[in-house]
Parts: C-alpha cells; structure tokens; sequence
C-alpha cells in the first residue's frame, strides 16, 4: 500500500511520515472523522509503515514485514472490531493480553481498533487502564467518527488526528478510475459533501442522485 492510495488528508500524511522519519510516534493515536475519509485505510498504511524494515517516506512493499501486512498476515498488526460492533469489555481484555506481549516479528506491534466509540463503559474504563502505562513496543490507532463519544480521558492520553473534508478536485481526480463519464464525475463530487465514498457509492448507483438526475432529464426531454 502507498500513502497516495488515501484522497487528501496530505497534511495528516507528511505528519504521520514525519513522526516516524524523527522517531517521534505516539503511543495511541485517535482517527476522527466520518466515514469515508480514509481512516481505516491510513491507519493500515501507517501501521505498515511502522512494521516496515526499509521506510523512508513510504512502506517498501517489498521486505517480509511488508508483504505479510498487505495480506493481513503480520503477527503483530491486530485489527480489533473488524464487524463493527459493540466493544465488551472481554475484547479488551483479550486486546491487553496481546499488548502486554513482546511482539514476534518486529520492534512494535500496532493495533487499529475500528469504531472504538462503541466500547461499553466497562471496556473503556478497562481500556483507559492501558493508556495510562502503556508499553514502549505498542502503538495503538482507535477509529471513530466523533471523538466526543470516547471518554474524556481516553481522548486526553491519545494524539488527535482529525480528517477533513477532501476537496472536489482531488475527489474529481480518484473518480475517474470508476466512470470517464465528466458529466456523472462533476455531480458526484458536488453532491459528495467531502466524502470519497459518498462520490464512490453515486457513481455506483447506489444513490438516489443519479436516478433523480436521470428522471429529471426524461420528464425535460417529455417536454421537449
């Protein structure tokens, strides 16, 4: 994976590469957004990073550590909630006894837990446990789409990231991969409000835009 895989977000990029060019990554990272900015996709771009035996301002996609985090095969990056539900307090528990453990393959181990709002209040007091003597070897990368939802002292131990709204020529430029059709491409990324899925599921068909759009142009050519 490359970090031009993402739209937008280029100053979350440079600050992600930068932290790990200066050996300045932080223990536990919150990505804050809605859906559709990219987050889980950077956070694996950034947990390959980190897992990479030869990164310089991306992940080599070459070394052995590279090629089992493409594959969802590296011992040492764990994907909590990957059905995005609600966080018991026993997937903690089961999250902190792989923490605690020294990793198997390389110097760190990385967690990326999605939709990490969704922890119960036990699961979180649980969680926060961690964050408070969090260990040397582990970065952890919690998901969420409002960061507010999250205790206030879960939010107080982590780096904030917080993905904006992509602009409509970099959406424009990512959509041309699904439809040539500069037509439909302008009208997905006006209606996309900043969102690449957004522009991606209308151009798909799976919106109600481009079917309004198509009956407004039969009832005009009607009256034509």
């Amino acid at each position: 994976m490359h970090y031009s895989q993402v739209a937008g977000q280029e100053e979350i990029k440079e600050s992600l590469i930068k932290s790990i060019n200066n050996n300045q990554v932080s223990h536990c990272y919150i990505f804050e957004g809605p859906k559709g900015m990219g987050k889980y996709d950077l956070a694996l771009i950034f947990a390959q990073s980190l897992l990479c035996l030869n990164f310089q301002k991306e992940p080599c996609n070459q070394c052995n550590s590279c090629i089992k985090a493409n594959s969802f095969n590296h011992p040492d990056l764990h994907i909590v909630n990957e059905e995005e539900k609600s966080i018991k307090r026993e997937d903690i528990d089961m999250l902190i006894n792989s923490i605690y453990k020294k990793p198997y393959e390389s110097k760190r181990k990385v967690f990326i837990i999605k939709d990490a709002h969704l922890m119960t209040v036990q699961a979180a007091n649980t969680f926060l446990k961690t964050l408070e003597e969090p260990p040397d070897n582990t970065v952890m990368i919690l998901l969420t789409s409002n960061s507010n939802l999250l205790l206030p002292t879960i939010v107080s131990r982590c780096q904030e990231v917080k993905f904006r709204n992509i602009s409509k020529e970099t959406i424009k430029s990512y959509l041309i991969e699904y439809n040539k059709n500069i037509g439909i491409i302008e009208l997905a990324a006006n209606y996309s409000n900043g969102n690449l899925n957004k522009a991606i599921s209308i151009i798909n068909g799976n919106d109600e835009i481009l079917r309004k759009r198509e009956e407004i142009i039969k009832i005009f050519d009607k009256i034509i």
